[in-house]
């Protein structure tokens, strides 16, 4: 397999970002309990997801903004779709 620093640089040279607005009252079903479910879905699918803080509401609403980042587009949308899945919403 690729070493750590291959990945890392792989990330920088072709990063894939999606972003997922969500309502306030599915985070918790994509963070989960102490962060499992994030960890799981990172770990599958070697995706990095952000989840604005508690009250960072996107302007005008109740929502938070998820980020998917990974260093291809392949890795990206599996997460996104685990993400999806999670949440019981085709967006």
């Amino acid at each position: 397999g690729m070493s750590v620093l291959q990945q890392s640089q792989g990330i920088l040279a072709s990063p894939t970002t999606i972003t997922i607005q969500v309502t306030d009252s599915m985070v918790p079903s994509i963070i989960g309990r102490g962060g499992d479910v994030l960890k799981d879905i990172q770990g599958r699918t070697g995706a990095t997801i952000r989840v604005t803080q508690k009250g960072d509401f996107v302007e005008g609403t109740t929502d938070r903004m998820v980020t998917i980042m990974a260093g291809s587009h392949q890795s990206a949308h599996n997460a996104y779709m685990l993400v999806v899945q999670k949440i019981g919403v085709v967006l």
